[in-house]
């Protein structure tokens, strides 16, 4: 996940100060990996999803790490800060 927000994240705007990489530790399943960024507006993270989409790095990424997901299991989920 690191690597891939060093290399993959920074060429979409997300630089090292913007993601937090979180995972779960008390009530939260200890094997549930987050990725956590602060955006100012969908329109920006809807830029860097379409960014994700054209490079060819990130697409073996995920080829990459499909064997240490459980099909189904991941999730996005949008949050505002107050």
């Amino acid at each position: 996940m690191q690597r891939c927000l060093r290399e993959i994240g920074s060429q979409v705007g997300f630089g090292a100060d913007t993601p937090q990489l979180l995972t779960g530790s008390v009530g939260a399943l200890e094997a549930t990996v987050q990725s956590e960024h602060l955006l100012k507006d969908l329109g920006e993270l809807n830029r860097a999803w379409d960014k994700l989409a054209t490079i060819a790095a990130r697409k073996q990424w995920s080829k990459d790490l499909e064997p240490h997901v459980v099909s189904g299991t991941s999730r996005w989920e949008i949050f505002r800060v107050l």
